[in-house]
Order: C-alpha cells, then sequence, then structure tokens
C-alpha cells in the first residue's frame, strides 16, 4: 500500500530539478511506501530528460508529460493517477528533508485530513528559518475559520498568522487524499498566480482536522527569478481574475472578519503590483506613464474600496510603510520605497 505521493509540476528547472528528485527518492523509511509523480509541463531545458532518468533508476518515480498548461492542471494530473493515502505537493526547484516522511508518518496513521509543519528559507549564500511553529498544535472545526483569515492576511492577528503557521502554501502540508477527492478539491486552471491561496481556502472550508507538527522539514527556495519574485508586466490582469475568485469565496462565506480580511488581501495585491510591475526597476515606462496608471487603478475597484477602508495596522512596518504611501497617492513614495528594497535584496540574494 502507497502511504505517501509526491507530486511535483516541472518546467525548466534543469539547475534544481535533481536535487528536488534526490530528496524525494532518499526518504530513510524505504521507498516501497512511496510514490514519487513528476509532471512535466513542456519544459524546453533538460528538465524532461533528468525526469526521465531518475524514472529508470527508481521504481517508484513516474514522470508524466502534458504540453505547456500551467502548474494547478499539472498538479491536477498528479492528483488524477496518486494512489497514495497521503499528498505532499512539492515545488521542483525546492527540496524536502531527508527524514520528512519517519516524522510525519506517525501522524499519517492517525485521522487528520491536513498534516502542516515548519520550513526553512534558501538564499544562495545562507539558510534561514521560515515560519517555526511554537509547538505541536491540533486544530478542529470551529477553528478553521482562523485559517481561512490569515490565508486571506497571514499578518493580521489571528490565531494561526504567519508567526505561528504558513498557512497559504501547499508546499509545507500533508493532505489526505480521500478528504480532498470526497470534497472534490482541486486546483483552479484559470487561476494565474496564488494557486495555493485558493486551493487551501477551499480546504479550510471543508476541514475537520489538522496538526501542527513543529519540524523543519521542507526547503523552500529563495529564487529571485522565479514566478513570485520577478518583474511582472501583465500582473495586473492576473490579479483581475484573482481578485473575482476570492470575492466569490468571501460572499459564500460572508462576515465582518472576513470582509476585512478581503480588503487586506486586495491592498496586498496593490503593493504587489507597485512591486513587481509599476515601480520596478525593468520596467521601460517613463515615469509620468506609470504615475498615471498607478493613480487610475487607485480609482477602480475593488482597489479603491480596499485602500479606503483597509486598517493597516494588520501589516507589518515595511509593507504598512509602503500602504500608506499608496493610500495616499504618493507614487513618489513608492518608488523610492521600491528602490530601496530592490538595494536590500541585492544583498539577500
Amino acid at each position: 500500500m502507497i502511504k505517501l505521493s509526491f507530486i511535483v509540476p516541472v518546467f525548466n528547472v534543469e539547475p534544481y530539478i535533481s536535487c528536488c528528485i534526490e530528496s524525494l527518492a532518499q526518504q530513510n523509511m524505504g521507498n516501497d511506501n512511496i510514490e514519487i509523480i513528476l509532471v512535466d509541463d513542456g519544459s524546453t531545458d533538460g528538465s524532461l530528460k533528468i525526469c526521465r532518468k531518475y524514472e529508470k533508476e527508481f521504481k517508484n518515480i513516474r514522470v508524466l508529460h502534458q504540453e505547456n498548461k500551467g502548474a494547478n492542471v499539472a498538479r491536477n494530473l498528479g492528483l488524477d493517477c496518486a494512489v497514495g493515502e497521503w499528498i505532499c505537493f512539492v515545488d521542483s526547484d525546492d527540496w524536502i528533508a531527508q527524514s520528512l516522511y519517519r516524522m510525519l508518518l506517525p501522524e499519517m496513521d492517525k485521522n487528520w485530513d491536513i498534516i502542516m509543519y515548519a520550513y526553512k528559507k534558501v538564499y544562495p549564500k545562507k539558510i534561514k528559518s521560515g515560519t517555526k511553529i511554537p509547538t505541536y498544535l491540533e486544530i478542529y472545526k470551529d477553528e478553521f475559520r482562523e485559517l481561512e483569515l490569515a490565508t486571506l492576511n497571514r499578518f493580521r492577528s489571528q490565531k494561526y498568522n504567519i508567526s505561528v503557521i504558513n498557512v497559504v502554501n501547499i508546499w509545507n502540508k500533508l493532505y489526505r487524499r480521500q478528504f480532498l477527492s470526497e470534497n472534490h478539491l482541486k486546483f483552479n486552471a484559470d487561476m494565474p498566480k496564488l494557486q495555493d491561496l485558493e486551493f487551501n481556502l477551499n480546504v479550510y472550508k471543508y476541514a475537520k482536522s489538522a496538526v501542527c507538527v513543529d519540524k523543519e522539514l521542507y526547503y523552500y527556495r529563495m529564487n529571485e527569478n522565479s514566478v513570485t519574485h520577478r518583474y511582472q508586466s501583465d500582473i495586473i490582469e492576473k490579479f483581475n481574475i484573482i481578485n473575482k475568485s476570492i470575492e466569490r469565496f468571501v460572499k459564500d462565506n460572508f462576515s465582518k472578519d472576513m470582509e476585512e480580511a478581503y480588503y487586506e488581501r486586495i491592498a496586498t495585491h496593490m503593493r504587489t503590483i507597485v512591486v513587481r510591475y509599476l515601480c520596478n526597476k525593468k520596467n521601460e515606462k517613463k515615469y509620468f506613464v506609470r504615475k498615471k496608471g498607478f493613480l487610475e487603478l487607485l480609482e477602480t475597484e475593488p482597489y479603491f474600496s480596499a485602500m479606503k477602508r483597509v486598517d493597516l495596522s494588520n501589516f507589518p512596518f515595511k509593507e504598512r510603510v509602503l500602504s500608506i504611501a499608496i493610500k495616499y497617492h504618493n507614487f513618489a513614495g513608492c518608488t523610492l520605497l521600491c528602490k530601496l528594497e530592490e538595494i536590500l535584496n541585492a544583498y539577500r540574494y
């Protein structure tokens, strides 16, 4: 019987994929209980060739291939083929601790819907702890509302915010496959960004039990060239799609706290647009053109209402300062803050 299925969407990660696969293949409880599903999403580099090589070497590795349709579709394909009792999603430029299976096996034998764990952030010159779960935590049905709110804004003063556990991402969690199947939980193929956020909002809506284990078992690579960090000229259009999806969820699960968290999420999207596009050093548009786009965007929904109503005290200092500049339409201030952040990033990466 397969206990754990690893699902890895793969796209143009030739420098990193071997490290990822080896960390999965070398779990120290024996591979008969583990399957590894590598879903190549139409890679144009040597990623697929590397995956095929490992498939020949390890009997528990399966390689699936599709034309480029995105990570969401790749993960869904992996889910359709998985037979393990538990599902673990791994990004192809990251890796897991060799002891993950052994450390989580006692929890896999219990009746949880979700198992969460801590992680480390990997920079080119150092490795730092990410969110460190302070202690062993059990979460039951009535508390999942708190996880939904923290998913919309991980910084707000919720019981399970980012200081306790990363509730947003999928890669620091195991999901019981039967739970996903019974509740028809899959990834939205049309979601261009923040796939984890939408997926987990729906997971927490149906979950009845979860456990948080205070062990750092995932290594998240802080890659400046990854989708989440690079310049994105189409980010406004992407957020238009994302905002509508989140708005539907909030309307279906409405409360005052949920509305507040929604505005905080939209304010976060506005900051991301500023950092990744409008004030990004790679944006070659003239300053006055970018400023005009900034001011026009702030007059459109949902950004107009969000920046008017958002409680900025629910953000930490750095995010709060940029949000203040945005709220008061100070594009020069946004530009200066983004330049300072780029200087700091040069030291981080």
